[in-house]
């Protein structure tokens, strides 16, 4: 797809140019114009498929372009879909805009979803329109999932074929998760024979690639209680059974075929829910209901056990912390959100301990996204492949370049992550070590890199950092807790180390 920015503004348009690249690297920029003239002229040049265009433009409004080129007679063989790029929400530019034919209308700034979500929906909504030109009749396999997406006309058009061919009887959507698997078609053949093994004669099925859905629509004259009973008994079998084992499945009872329009945002918050009913039986909004959520407070063992296997480069261990972490998240029967911020929090903790013990590790794993990729988990199982993925990423960087400390020093290092709350000394750790304190001093920066006492402030003051992010104790509190009596002092450090008082940190973390 050819794609066109028309955004007098320099770095606005450099910026949106690098957004839609790194976010559809398989679409083409053709022009980038910085008035509505240019854009006018390049749009006629270059017959773009699709066309970022700002309102506000020098020479001619963003508006204005759209209007002349739906004038222009060589424009009448195919004009770009249009998005409208506004710093202003004012409901006349939405007005007009709609008027002129335009396909979505976006606020600035704009997001990474916000981005991928529109240039997704125009290349599906293209591909409908030209599998509704190559055959009169819209195919059957596009009908459901133009409906739950609300795709502009077709989704109106796909109803009306859907509401044609029904028969008689209760009907219920059925949504299947399939996660990272993408042998789609064996997923596919699965909830066929499920249905032609219950003579559900009467079904749609699609595909939502950008949202990992199959979503099923079956009329039949079975009752909800039945329907559930033989998906928890029989389908879920068959799915795990086929390798798909963080599928999930959920369940609506549909009373008006009307209600499917838009129904995808709807779909995902029920099969959120995986993560704290688990994947093993169907998701309904019964079964939701009836949950009343834990709202105690998180633990953090796991957050202290998974630093100790961080600091012994247990990588294994690790992974069964994370595994036993995400369970009793499960058990606690906490809410989805609840779980994400949870599981994020614990990365946090992870992430900070990375970046005292390897730097270049830590800047390495950055870039593996990790927030984005918790936030968008569906299952336990992802979850917990999401983490392990921390602990095999460190493994590998620790592997190439990453020093091996001696016995001592790591001796040293673990008594002072459990120990960072209370006064340290070199004396106190030579004497439990039975070595002079001279030489431990210089064992220990030497292979660590940074004196003893700088080890120990800095590890105290990330301790201090990540309590600010996760907890509401007061600054003095954190002090305390981190081996700092003296709040003046306690500021006095942090400031060294940060070059930031604590409170204008949690400032800038907590505009």
């Amino acid at each position: 797809m050819k794609i066109l920015i028309v955004e007098d503004e320099y770095n606005a348009r450099e910026g949106l140019a690098d957004l839609i690249t790194k976010t559809s690297p398989e679409h083409a920029i053709c022009g980038k114009a910085a008035n509505g003239q240019e854009g006018y002229e390049m749009t006629v040049k270059y017959r773009p498929d699709l066309a970022f265009v700002d309102i506000e433009l020098p020479k001619m409004s963003g508006l204005e372009m759209i209007e002349k080129l739906r004038r222009t007679p060589e424009m009448n063989s195919g004009m770009p879909a249009f998005v409208i790029l506004s710093g202003y929400a004012e409901f006349r530019y939405a007005q007009q805009a709609i008027q002129y034919g335009v396909q979505d209308y976006l606020l600035k700034p704009i997001s990474y979803e916000e981005l991928k979500d529109v240039i997704r929906n125009l290349v599906k909504l293209n591909e409908l329109k030209d599998a509704h030109r190559a055959d009169t009749t819209i195919k059957r396999d596009m009908i459901l999932s133009g409906i739950l997406q609300n795709d502009a006309v077709f989704s109106r058009e796909a109803l009306r074929n859907l509401n044609a061919t029904l028969l008689t009887g209760n009907r219920y959507l059925l949504t299947l998760y399939y996660g990272k698997n993408d042998n789609i078609e064996a997923l596919t053949k699965v909830v066929v024979q499920f249905c032609q093994y219950y003579d559900f004669h009467d079904y749609y099925i699609s595909i939502m690639e950008g949202d990992r859905f199959l979503p099923l629509f079956i009329t039949t004259d079975k009752p909800f209680a039945e329907i559930e009973k033989i998906l928890n008994y029989n389908l879920i079998y068959s799915v795990f059974k086929s390798g798909f084992h963080d599928c999930t499945v959920t369940l609506i009872q549909i009373e008006n075929i009307n209600e499917l329009s838009g129904m995808k945002d709807r779909i995902k918050t029920l099969n959120s829910w995986a993560l704290s009913i688990g994947n093993e039986k169907v998701i309904t909004p019964g079964l939701v209901e009836s949950i009343h959520p834990d709202n105690s407070a998180l633990p953090r063992q796991f957050d202290i056990e998974a630093l100790y296997a961080i600091k012994n480069n247990a990588a294994v261990e690790l992974k069964k912390i994370n595994r036993q972490f995400v369970d009793f998240l499960k058990t606690r029967r906490y809410t989805p959100p609840r779980i994400i911020r949870a599981c994020t929090g614990y990365a946090f903790s992870i992430l900070v301990c990375y970046q005292e013990l390897n730097v270049n590790a830590y800047e390495r794993i950055q870039d593996f996204r990790v927030f984005d990729a918790l936030k968008n988990c569906c299952t336990a199982g992802e979850m917990v492949d999401c983490l392990d993925c921390l602990a095999d990423m460190y493994a590998v960087c620790e592997n190439e370049n990453c020093r091996e400390y001696s016995l001592t020093v790591r001796k040293i290092i673990n008594y002072i992550a459990a120990s960072y709350s209370s006064d340290i000394s070199l004396e106190q750790i030579a004497e439990r070590t039975g070595i002079t304190p001279d030489y431990l001093s210089h064992l220990f920066t030497k292979e660590v890199g940074i004196s003893f006492s700088t080890y120990i402030k800095e590890y105290r003051i990330g301790i201090a950092k990540k309590m600010m992010l996760d907890s509401n104790c007061k600054i003095c509190e954190i002090g305390k807790k981190t081996g700092y009596g003296d709040p003046k002092y306690f500021s006095k450090v942090f400031r060294e180390v940060t070059g930031l008082s604590p409170r204008e940190y949690i400032r800038i973390r907590h505009p």
